[in-house]
């Protein structure tokens, strides 16, 4: 049995948090762990705005997903190093010609386990990252289902 994974990273980064009107803060940030991400091998999609408050990544494999979304958790008035929040969720996708017209060949757990492992890739990959480069400190992983709950215990990967 694996580890459970620790998907959701915060830490100090020096980054700009420039915010425009209709585009939230971390647009460099997200636009860095993308651009990782498509240097590591990965399919992902270019940022996108999510809601007016954050970045999303999504990087894929198949019928496996990864959103990876970016937001500030620090007030854009404080001094850099600010603070980030990462998380990453996974999913996967019944193809869709597959959800119309039927085939029993979709083999779900398969699928999950595929997912988990594309998961783990990217969060793994992202520490990477930003542990090689000295503008982020103060990594600290967490797992999604215990996150901000009485007795979490963080770790220092994922």
């Amino acid at each position: 049995m694996t580890n459970p994974l620790h998907t959701i990273v915060g830490f100090f980064a020096d980054f700009p948090v420039t915010q425009q009107a209709v585009e939230p803060a971390g647009k460099e940030l997200a636009t860095f762990f993308y651009q990782e991400l498509l240097k590591a091998g990965f399919v992902a999609s270019a940022p996108e705005d999510y809601e007016g408050w954050a970045w999303d990544i999504c990087t894929s494999d198949g019928a496996a997903h990864v959103t990876t979304r970016v937001g500030l958790v620090d007030d854009m008035d404080t001094a850099p190093p600010r603070q980030w929040l990462v998380t990453n969720e996974g999913s996967t996708m019944r193809p869709l010609l597959k959800r119309l017209f039927g085939g029993d060949n979709f083999n779900k757990a398969l699928a999950d386990e595929k997912q988990e492992m594309l998961l783990r890739r990217v969060c793994e990959t992202l520490h990477t990252v930003t542990k090689r480069e000295s503008r982020f400190s103060h990594l600290t992983w967490y797992n999604e289902r215990t996150f901000d709950k009485p007795g979490d215990v963080p770790n220092d990967k994922p």
